[in-house]
């Protein structure tokens, strides 16, 4: 008998991560340099799963960036100001 094994559904996020607005600023510790957010997207994986964050950040020199909600945390060198 050929059969598959029951996947277990995901379980939710042990910690929920802060959702930004476009027109907040952001900040590189590593690169000592500032952005504006200008565009979030949500995207789901499965009907019932939580939404992932993708931001688009446009620097102060110009360059545009997609980044995922995992970067814009300090532990990846990003902070959101106040």
């Amino acid at each position: 008998m050929n059969r598959h094994p029951f996947k277990k559904p995901r379980h939710p996020r042990k910690q929920n991560l802060p959702v930004y607005d476009p027109g907040q600023r952001v900040h590189d510790l590593h690169g000592d340099r500032g952005g504006l957010i200008v565009d979030v997207a949500r995207q789901y994986s499965h009907p019932n799963a939580d939404p992932v964050h993708n931001y688009l950040v446009r620097w102060e020199d110009g360059h545009v960036e997609a980044l995922n909600e995992r970067a814009m945390t300090p532990s990846w060198g990003l902070e959101i100001e106040d």
